[in-house]
């Protein structure tokens, strides 16, 4: 049922996840704001420029027969509104900053005065549980809020009028990588979550195009080397530029562009010992070694003249599952001797072994952690999709990673066709149909191993 309820009626729930429990209204609020900060101050500065999003209802539950209502979902909302329309409750506002923003706010709120507003009528907490989680987990294998992609958000953009070329080589860039065969998982997986500003910057750039081999004919991005070339120097763009470490500092300025490029140039060269070309491995795991063409490649005739660099080794050239320079001390008897075999095992020789030893190592590891932490949301007999997205959630909330570390591990936990997914996983152990294969454990290792790392820290 949907009711226009007044602001006066409404209360904001002393038991909101984002906050610990507390035992006032009062209370709830200084919690919100201490946890929002900025966030909160520019929502309502939005609220007071454009109104309430009519595209969200909050969600409620009578409180008795009071005649007032407990917001279950959208205590933001009513946050910002009761600090845009009641002075009041701005100077309980404990941080000096964020009070003299809505302080300032408070007093420029003139353009729309919000007395009451749409909201979702339940009966109680249980009957709104399922859409409040699926309203704040995560895509949930599509049953939740699956969110754009930096292509779509460009999209949209362009049908406001609001985008420019500026990006539009870097969304071609991405469809290109999405569709190619020779790229890795790995790469594809970050594709979505890319900062579209930073590889325009680095796609659009004179020198760069030239190097990678991409030219953009009225506004068409064209491939003018070897496609297997392109594709080896665009991924590793999508590496740097998604990496964590990686700032707009180093890109921003010309100078700072060609001495980016000159390092991702010399990470495709290797110094050659026989006095000739070195050994061409640009087109390592090609299908046309195999005497069969790959689609990005047709049509396109490959002069080897053009090419006489070699890359360097790849990550899941190693013998072994996990890398010989993670080291995890762990407490526990059992998992520890499963940690140290998987260190030894040759997964090209004991593939099987490997993935089944890998995905029991993954739910020990994550069942020891809720142990260990108490997380009341995980339980031991959940699927481990869920255990993952508990520990995930519990993770992202105290603070540990973020929501950009933790990408790989929701996609194993939300994505069932992921190389990567529990699905994936799941099979290796119990379908006869699906066999693993030695890199694709490796790079499966190599996705989840930082959510690891943090389980034995």
């Amino acid at each position: 049922m949907i009711i226009s309820i007044d602001i006066k009626d409404l209360l904001l729930d002393t038991k909101n996840p984002r906050i610990d429990e507390v035992e006032s209204q009062d209370g709830a609020l200084l919690e919100i704001v201490d946890d929002q900060k900025d966030k909160l101050v520019r929502l309502a500065n939005d609220i007071a420029t454009n109104g309430v999003n009519p595209a969200e209802f909050p969600m409620v539950m009578p409180l008795g027969s009071s005649g007032k209502y407990v917001v279950l979902e959208g205590n933001r909302r009513l946050a910002a509104i009761r600090l845009l329309t009641d002075l009041s409750d701005v100077e309980k506002i404990q941080s000096s900053t964020t009070k003299n923003q809505f302080l300032e706010l408070h007093q420029g709120y003139r353009k729309i005065d919000i007395v009451s507003i749409q909201c979702v009528v339940v009966k109680n907490r249980e009957d709104a549980s399922h859409w409040i989680q699926l309203r704040h987990t995560g895509e949930n294998q599509g049953v939740g809020v699956v969110k754009w992609n930096a292509e779509a958000s460009t999209r949209f953009s362009q049908q406001l009028g609001q985008s420019s070329n500026f990006n539009n080589t870097a969304v071609q860039v991405i469809e290109y990588l999405q569709k190619q065969t020779l790229v890795s998982d790995d790469t594809k997986a970050k594709l979505d979550d890319v900062r579209l500003t930073n590889l325009a910057r680095l796609v659009n750039d004179k020198d760069v195009k030239k190097a990678v081999g991409l030219k953009v004919k009225n506004g068409i991005l064209e491939i003018e080397l070897p496609h297997q070339d392109v594709i080896a120097k665009l991924s590793k763009i999508i590496d740097d530029v998604s990496s964590p470490d990686f700032k707009v500092d180093d890109i921003y300025h010309k100078p700072d562009r060609l001495n980016y490029l000159a390092k991702l140039e010399e990470s495709f060269h290797t110094p050659d010992n026989s006095g000739g070309a070195g050994n061409d491995t640009a087109d390592q795991g090609s299908s046309e070694k195999n005497g069969v063409e790959d689609e990005s490649t047709k049509g396109h005739q490959v002069d080897q003249g053009e090419r006489k660099r070699t890359t360097k080794p790849l990550p899941t050239d190693r013998k072994q599952l996990i890398p010989s320079k993670t080291i995890l001390k762990i407490h526990h008897p059992r998992i520890n001797k499963i940690y140290h075999e998987l260190r030894k095992l040759e997964v090209d020789d004991f593939t099987n072994c490997a993935a089944v030893m890998l995905r029991v190592f993954l739910e020990l590891s994550v069942d020891e952690y809720s142990k260990t932490k108490k997380i009341p949301a995980y339980s031991p007999k959940a699927e481990l999709f869920n255990k993952l997205k508990a520990i995930a959630q519990f993770l992202e909330v105290n603070k540990i990673l973020d929501a950009t570390e933790l990408k790989a591990i929701r996609m194993a936990a939300e994505t069932p066709d992921s190389l990567i997914s529990t699905n994936t996983l799941n099979a290796y152990v119990h379908n006869p149909n699906v066999a693993p294969k030695a890199t694709e454990l490796k790079i499966t290792w190599d996705n989840l191993e930082k959510f690891i790392i943090k389980l034995w820290e």
